[in-house]
């Protein structure tokens, strides 16, 4: 991405953000819905009742930069008091699976999974920090990619009658989504940040 090799990218909206400051992107569509995360704690433990109580303390979560570690480690101005990430391999589920096992104080989940548990499994827990919304993962172009060229990518991806070559996306990362919507690039602005100036080298 920072030689300009790619014209057309979609990930996370962080890396959207770093495209649109960094690299003169435009974002076209995303995923319909918000990505929103939540940070647990077992519901007996007295010592965690908000974030700031994890301080160098294990946090279950998926590998940085995963939006979700990255946004609660920006929470934290001062590495030294930063939460040390136990990564868990696999999703977001294989994190409550560690997390319930025992490998840390608190995990770093979507909402949409706490939603997905049992009643017996939530009351378990409580949430100790949300998130505010993000956009959903997003695609950008390069300016490479010129203005009629875009109108017809945005019109592909948002037909209402859905898209078949996006199926397959749709299936792994957003199981009820039919079609893309059309993303502003105001709703970016900032969240470059959490890539900037970290430990992994951004």
């Amino acid at each position: 991405m920072r030689s300009g090799k790619y014209d057309i990218v979609f990930d996370g909206p962080h890396f959207a953000a770093w495209r649109v400051k960094h690299l003169n992107h435009t974002p076209l569509v995303k995923l319909p819905g918000t990505l929103d995360f939540i940070v647990i704690a077992r519901f007996d433990d007295k010592r965690i009742n908000k974030l700031r109580d994890l301080v160098a303390l294990p946090v279950c979560g998926l590998p940085s930069p995963n939006l979700g570690t990255t946004m609660v480690m920006a929470q934290f101005v001062n590495p030294v008091t930063q939460p040390d990430i136990h990564e868990a391999k696999g999703g977001f589920d294989d994190v409550v699976t560690t997390f319930a096992a025992g490998k840390c104080r608190a995990a770093i989940i979507r909402d949409t999974v706490f939603k997905k548990l049992t009643d017996a499994d939530k009351r378990q827990f409580k949430v100790v920090f949300k998130s505010p919304p993000f956009p959903n993962q997003t695609l950008t172009v390069s300016e490479r990619i010129r203005p009629k060229v875009r109108e017809k990518l945005v019109a592909a991806l948002t037909v209402k009658k859905g898209f078949a070559p996006a199926e397959l996306l749709f299936a792994e990362l957003s199981k009820n989504a039919k079609f893309f919507i059309p993303a502003q690039t105001a709703e970016y602005r900032g969240m470059e940040t959490l890539l900037e100036g970290v430990v992994w080298g951004w």
